[in-house]
């Protein structure tokens, strides 16, 4: 009788997985800040772009255990099998808990860091197991605050778990395993709740704490504010390009890179590159794009002359589409920016740059 309510409520939490948190009838409310970066690694889970099936993995049950407090551990993952071959796609662990006479779920998260230090700077309270290297911390939270500021996150409040590596990110958080992450050694996991914002990041810890990218801090801080089918990603990419680089080369350094391609390229077509998405860095592992790079130099113009406020409407100009109609209707209403004047326009902009 337990383990068959408690299949048919895991059932349920996994039918609606792909629904925000707080509208997921089976995630344990007082976990839900944590459970919903699980909750983003499963959105689609079951999908395959490769064999073109909505439906290609199958979710099946791998173990099941009980706690001594009462709490079951769930551990399934999603597989496929296609020409005879085995596909594993991804291990997720939970935890579940009774209350009334169902099961809720939530991530792992808590109870794995429960014997973790904490320190609280401002809005951010920093979860770590052996030190936190106090001066790089509070870097991070003073750009926080500046990108809130913009923003106007206010009382919006973050938990930081500083994590040796990506391994150890997914692994406390209930992803145990992705094929989409192989052979990634450092990245971060994030997710927003109301008011508040969790990052897992793993990245290289041997100072005591991570080297945290900024460029990804502006994306979290965004999508905490703007819904993401508002927002349009390449003007989204330009402003975490302007305010904390790229692959961990700074905007000043990406900015000298587009000035060189410009000087050695008099004729280059920046529109067809900015439709095409063109990359201008020899090095295929850090690609800098050429639409990224351009909103970067557009959103810097916007901010100095007309404020943040006319930056957020190009960036709600809504999902990049093919053509980028919506984008340059929108250029043009803020910038007077159009197709026919785009290439000298951006030229001027790189050879204004500073």
């Amino acid at each position: 009788m337990v383990k068959a309510q408690l299949f048919s409520d895991l059932n349920e939490f996994l039918a609606q997985k792909n629904k925000p948190v707080d509208s997921n009838s089976r995630v344990a409310p007082e976990y839900a800040l944590e459970t919903a970066v699980l909750l983003d690694e499963l959105k689609g889970i079951e999908k395959s772009a490769k064999y073109k099936n909505d439906y290609f993995y199958r979710c099946y049950l791998n173990n099941l255990t009980t706690q001594s407090d009462g709490i079951f551990s769930i551990q399934f993952s999603y597989r496929a099998v296609y020409d005879s071959i085995p596909l594993l796609k991804a291990s997720f662990h939970v935890l579940a808990k009774k209350i009334g006479d169902h099961y809720y779920f939530h991530s792992p998260l808590l109870q794995l860091t429960k014997s973790w230090k904490t320190n609280k700077t401002g809005n951010v309270t920093f979860h770590y197991k052996d030190r936190l290297n106090e001066k790089r911390a509070t870097v991070y939270v003073q750009k926080l605050k500046s990108f809130d500021a913009k923003l106007g996150l206010s009382g919006h409040t973050t938990e930081f778990y500083s994590c040796d590596d990506f391994n150890e990110a997914q692994a406390i958080t209930g992803l145990q395993y992705k094929v989409d992450y192989s052979g990634i050694a450092f990245n971060s996991l994030s997710a927003s709740h109301g008011n508040k914002s969790i990052c897992v990041a793993g990245a290289d810890n041997k100072e005591g704490f991570n080297d945290v990218d900024i460029h990804d801090l502006w994306h979290d801080r965004l999508h905490s504010k703007v819904s993401a089918e508002r927002i349009n990603r390449p003007v989204d990419e330009g402003c975490a390009y302007l305010y904390g680089g790229s692959w961990g080369i700074p905007w000043p350094k990406i900015m000298d890179i587009i000035k060189r391609y410009a000087a050695t390229h008099p004729d280059a077509n920046w529109l067809n590159m900015y439709n095409e998405s063109y990359n201008f860095s020899a090095d295929t592992q850090r690609p800098l794009r050429a639409d990224f790079a351009i909103n970067a130099l557009i959103v810097k113009m916007i901010e100095a002359e007309k404020g943040f406020p006319k930056v957020m409407e190009l960036l709600c100009c809504g999902k990049l589409e093919t053509g980028n109609e919506n984008y340059f209707r929108a250029l043009v209403r803020i910038t007077g920016i159009t197709k026919e004047n785009f290439n000298a326009s951006v030229r001027t902009l790189i050879l204004n740059a500073k």
